[in-house]
Protein backbone atom coordinates (compact mmCIF):
# COMPACT_ATOMS: atom_id res chain seq x y z
CA UNK A 1 0.00 0.00 0.00
CA UNK A 2 2.87 2.68 0.91
CA UNK A 3 4.37 2.15 -2.88
CA UNK A 4 0.68 2.26 -3.84
CA UNK A 5 0.34 5.76 -2.09
CA UNK A 6 3.55 6.96 -3.17
CA UNK A 7 3.16 6.18 -6.54
CA UNK A 8 -0.35 8.19 -6.24
CA UNK A 9 1.15 10.84 -4.81
CA UNK A 10 3.95 11.11 -7.74
CA UNK A 11 1.26 11.71 -10.14
CA UNK A 12 -0.75 14.20 -8.38
CA UNK A 13 2.02 16.57 -7.67
CA UNK A 14 0.97 19.73 -10.31
CA UNK A 15 5.38 20.07 -10.03
CA UNK A 16 5.86 16.41 -11.68
CA UNK A 17 8.06 16.63 -14.61
CA UNK A 18 6.99 13.48 -17.14
CA UNK A 19 9.94 11.99 -19.57
CA UNK A 20 9.06 12.59 -22.60
CA UNK A 21 9.60 10.03 -25.09
CA UNK A 22 7.41 8.65 -27.88
CA UNK A 23 6.00 5.27 -26.75
CA UNK A 24 4.29 2.69 -28.98
CA UNK A 25 1.43 1.53 -26.54
CA UNK A 26 0.79 -1.83 -28.48
CA UNK A 27 4.73 -2.96 -28.14
CA UNK A 28 3.92 -1.85 -24.65
CA UNK A 29 0.83 -3.87 -24.02
CA UNK A 30 2.49 -6.75 -25.51
CA UNK A 31 5.78 -6.61 -23.04
CA UNK A 32 3.65 -5.68 -19.77
CA UNK A 33 0.80 -8.35 -20.52
CA UNK A 34 3.49 -11.42 -20.87
CA UNK A 35 4.47 -10.77 -17.43
CA UNK A 36 1.18 -12.14 -15.95
CA UNK A 37 1.87 -15.40 -17.56
CA UNK A 38 1.39 -17.29 -13.93
CA UNK A 39 -1.40 -15.29 -12.87
CA UNK A 40 -3.19 -16.29 -16.56
CA UNK A 41 -2.09 -19.54 -16.12
CA UNK A 42 -3.34 -19.90 -12.73
CA UNK A 43 -7.48 -19.17 -13.62
CA UNK A 44 -7.31 -20.37 -17.33
CA UNK A 45 -7.49 -17.03 -18.64
CA UNK A 46 -6.75 -15.92 -22.45
CA UNK A 47 -5.92 -12.61 -23.86
CA UNK A 48 -5.94 -11.19 -27.02
CA UNK A 49 -4.55 -8.09 -28.33
CA UNK A 50 -5.87 -6.52 -31.18
CA UNK A 51 -5.49 -2.81 -33.27
CA UNK A 52 -3.00 -0.98 -34.67
CA UNK A 53 0.19 0.58 -33.45
CA UNK A 54 -0.17 4.06 -31.85
CA UNK A 55 2.22 6.22 -30.35
CA UNK A 56 1.90 8.65 -28.11
CA UNK A 57 4.01 11.37 -26.41
CA UNK A 58 4.65 10.43 -22.72
CA UNK A 59 6.85 8.82 -19.87
CA UNK A 60 7.00 5.14 -20.69
CA UNK A 61 7.47 4.34 -16.89
CA UNK A 62 4.04 5.39 -16.18
CA UNK A 63 1.97 4.49 -18.89
CA UNK A 64 3.31 1.25 -18.02
CA UNK A 65 1.89 1.81 -14.50
CA UNK A 66 -1.77 2.06 -16.62
CA UNK A 67 -1.48 -1.08 -18.66
CA UNK A 68 -0.58 -2.98 -15.89
CA UNK A 69 -2.82 -1.55 -12.97
CA UNK A 70 -5.85 -2.08 -15.15
CA UNK A 71 -4.45 -5.71 -17.08
CA UNK A 72 -4.08 -6.83 -13.43
CA UNK A 73 -7.85 -5.81 -12.81
CA UNK A 74 -9.04 -7.76 -15.61
CA UNK A 75 -6.98 -10.88 -14.49
CA UNK A 76 -8.35 -10.65 -11.12
CA UNK A 77 -12.03 -9.57 -11.58
CA UNK A 78 -12.39 -11.96 -14.61
CA UNK A 79 -14.08 -15.60 -14.27
CA UNK A 80 -12.08 -18.81 -14.15
CA UNK A 81 -11.66 -19.86 -17.95
CA UNK A 82 -12.81 -16.11 -19.56
CA UNK A 83 -10.69 -14.58 -22.09
CA UNK A 84 -9.46 -10.51 -21.54
CA UNK A 85 -9.69 -9.04 -24.93
CA UNK A 86 -7.24 -5.54 -25.29
CA UNK A 87 -7.02 -3.51 -28.30
CA UNK A 88 -6.25 0.16 -29.74
CA UNK A 89 -7.74 2.29 -32.28
CA UNK A 90 -7.14 5.62 -34.04
CA UNK A 91 -9.60 8.02 -33.74
CA UNK A 92 -7.87 11.36 -35.68
CA UNK A 93 -6.24 13.13 -33.01
CA UNK A 94 -6.30 10.44 -30.58
CA UNK A 95 -6.02 6.95 -29.66
CA UNK A 96 -7.91 4.23 -27.75
CA UNK A 97 -6.86 2.05 -25.45
CA UNK A 98 -9.08 -0.87 -24.41
CA UNK A 99 -9.28 -3.86 -22.20
CA UNK A 100 -11.95 -5.84 -22.19
CA UNK A 101 -12.83 -8.45 -19.62
CA UNK A 102 -15.98 -10.98 -19.05
CA UNK A 103 -16.16 -10.85 -15.14
CA UNK A 104 -18.26 -9.64 -12.91
CA UNK A 105 -19.12 -6.21 -14.03
CA UNK A 106 -19.55 -3.20 -12.34
CA UNK A 107 -23.13 -1.20 -11.49
CA UNK A 108 -23.90 2.12 -13.25
CA UNK A 109 -23.86 3.98 -9.95
CA UNK A 110 -20.35 3.05 -9.02
CA UNK A 111 -18.96 3.41 -12.98
CA UNK A 112 -18.51 7.25 -11.79
CA UNK A 113 -16.59 6.79 -8.66
CA UNK A 114 -14.25 3.93 -9.37
CA UNK A 115 -11.05 6.37 -9.95
CA UNK A 116 -11.33 7.56 -6.69
CA UNK A 117 -8.75 7.04 -4.37
CA UNK A 118 -9.51 3.77 -2.05
CA UNK A 119 -13.64 3.34 -3.95
CA UNK A 120 -13.91 -0.02 -3.53
CA UNK A 121 -17.31 -1.56 -5.63
CA UNK A 122 -17.34 -4.26 -3.10
CA UNK A 123 -14.67 -3.87 -0.11
CA UNK A 124 -15.34 -7.91 1.01
CA UNK A 125 -14.40 -8.91 -2.62
CA UNK A 126 -11.38 -6.38 -3.00
CA UNK A 127 -10.03 -7.53 0.62
CA UNK A 128 -10.02 -11.27 -0.84
CA UNK A 129 -8.58 -10.10 -3.82
CA UNK A 130 -5.76 -7.65 -2.95
CA UNK A 131 -5.37 -4.61 -3.40
CA UNK A 132 -4.80 -1.10 -2.24
CA UNK A 133 -8.19 0.52 -3.95
CA UNK A 134 -5.47 3.47 -5.31
CA UNK A 135 -4.72 1.66 -9.15
CA UNK A 136 -7.62 3.49 -10.92
CA UNK A 137 -6.41 6.43 -9.00
CA UNK A 138 -3.37 6.27 -10.17
CA UNK A 139 -4.37 5.29 -13.78
CA UNK A 140 -6.53 8.18 -13.46
CA UNK A 141 -4.06 10.87 -13.01
CA UNK A 142 -1.49 9.48 -14.97
CA UNK A 143 -4.04 9.35 -18.08
CA UNK A 144 -4.64 13.40 -17.31
CA UNK A 145 -0.76 13.95 -16.97
CA UNK A 146 -0.78 12.75 -20.69
CA UNK A 147 -3.54 15.07 -21.49
CA UNK A 148 -6.08 12.07 -21.76
CA UNK A 149 -8.75 10.95 -19.94
CA UNK A 150 -10.02 7.40 -18.59
CA UNK A 151 -13.01 5.74 -18.36
CA UNK A 152 -15.18 2.63 -18.48
CA UNK A 153 -18.46 1.30 -19.54
CA UNK A 154 -19.49 -1.64 -17.78
CA UNK A 155 -22.41 -3.96 -17.11
CA UNK A 156 -22.95 -6.56 -14.03
CA UNK A 157 -22.30 -10.06 -15.09
CA UNK A 158 -21.43 -9.34 -18.35
CA UNK A 159 -17.84 -7.37 -17.37
CA UNK A 160 -16.07 -4.33 -17.94
CA UNK A 161 -14.83 -2.47 -20.81
CA UNK A 162 -11.56 0.13 -19.36
CA UNK A 163 -10.33 2.70 -21.65
CA UNK A 164 -7.30 4.94 -21.79
CA UNK A 165 -7.93 7.66 -24.57
CA UNK A 166 -4.49 9.82 -25.28
CA UNK A 167 -3.06 12.75 -27.78
CA UNK A 168 -1.56 10.69 -30.75
CA UNK A 169 2.17 12.05 -30.99
CA UNK A 170 1.55 12.10 -34.93
CA UNK A 171 -1.04 14.74 -34.32
CA UNK A 172 -0.33 16.54 -31.63
CA UNK A 173 0.58 19.68 -34.25
CA UNK A 174 -2.68 19.59 -36.23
Amino acid sequence: MIADLEKLRQVEDEQLILEQDQVDLLKLTRNMCRTFDPELQKKHLTYTIDGESLVVSGDGNRLRQVVMNLFSNAVKYSLEGGQIQIWMKDLGNEGCWVIEDHGIGIAKEHQERVFERFYRVDKARSRKLGGTGLGLAIVKHVALLHGGKPGVVSEPGKGSDFYIQLPLENRKAE
